[in-house]
């Protein structure tokens, strides 16, 4: 009995040795394969932060954050400076070419935009042109009774218009020119031109500059109306002043013209 204990005590002690052993191996085991995951971990990282990343993500997320604070939370996203610069350059790239294109589109416009306008005149109304520039020739037309009278001689509105448009026509000087024109067979009041000018389709202020720009002395054409009107009627004196202003004379005008036609009342 004796031998038996001894020998159940020497297989136990053999028991418990294995037992220590084999969680001392498997501690060890343990110990490597985090070792090996360890080293696998940094040799991935360092192989992810030495290749430049093709990502479009990562390009925007260190483009957008400051230098310092990356390099402060996570070293290795300094590596990422080299793929910021590039959008950066492939960005004033992108705009320089479009400024050159921009650029280009407007020159060209520029040029080609007299050529057009020289095709795009038709047949009709460069005649127009030539008819306006005749009637101007040997009479005074304001820009609307010019086109009037082009509609007159069968052209289209849209030619007539051009060719008054067209005609190189100082409107101020043709009211000039139609003014002394009028003056040279009739005795016309200032107003009363005015009023003359803007029947034959010049504006108020081309009217306007026609009757103040023809040289006429206005005291003399009363006296020139008065003396038309005494040719063919009978009139007093006052009722003669009376006339001439209703034709828009001024008062002393009027007063003038009476005064001085060579009536005796």
């Amino acid at each position: 009995m004796k031998n038996i204990g001894k020998s159940i005590l020497i297989i136990t002690a053999l028991f418990v040795v294995l037992i220590l052993n084999g969680c001392t191996a498997a501690k060890s085991n343990s110990t490597e394969t985090a070792k090996l995951e360890t080293e696998f971990s940094t040799q991935s990282s360092t192989k992810t932060s030495t290749e430049p990343s093709n990502a479009p993500s990562e390009k925007t997320t260190f483009t957008s954050s400051p230098v310092h604070n990356v390099t402060e939370n996570n070293p290795t996203a300094t590596t990422t400076k080299a793929p910021s610069t590039t959008t950066k350059v492939t960005t004033a790239a992108s705009t320089a070419a479009t400024t050159t294109k921009a650029t280009t589109a407007a020159t060209t416009a520029a040029t080609v935009s007299p050529t057009t306008a020289t095709i795009t005149a038709t047949a009709g109304q460069t005649n127009a042109v030539s008819k306006a520039k005749s009637y101007l020739d040997y009479s005074a037309f304001s820009h609307d009774g010019l086109v009037e009278q082009l509609e007159y001689e069968k052209f289209t509105h849209e030619q007539a218009v051009y060719g008054a448009d067209n005609c190189g026509a100082n409107w101020n000087e043709q009211a000039v020119k139609q003014a002394k024109s009028y003056l040279d067979y009739s005795a016309f009041s200032h107003d009363g031109l005015v009023e003359q000018l803007e029947y034959d389709k010049f504006t108020n202020e081309q009217a306007v500059y026609g009757a103040d720009n023809c040289e006429a002395n206005w005291n003399e054409q009363a006296v020139k109306q008065a003396k038309s009107y005494l040719e063919y009627s009978a009139f007093s004196h006052d009722g003669l002043v009376e006339q001439l202003e209703y034709d828009k004379f001024t008062n002393e005008q009027a007063v003038y013209g009476a005064d001085n036609c060579g009536a005796t009342w």
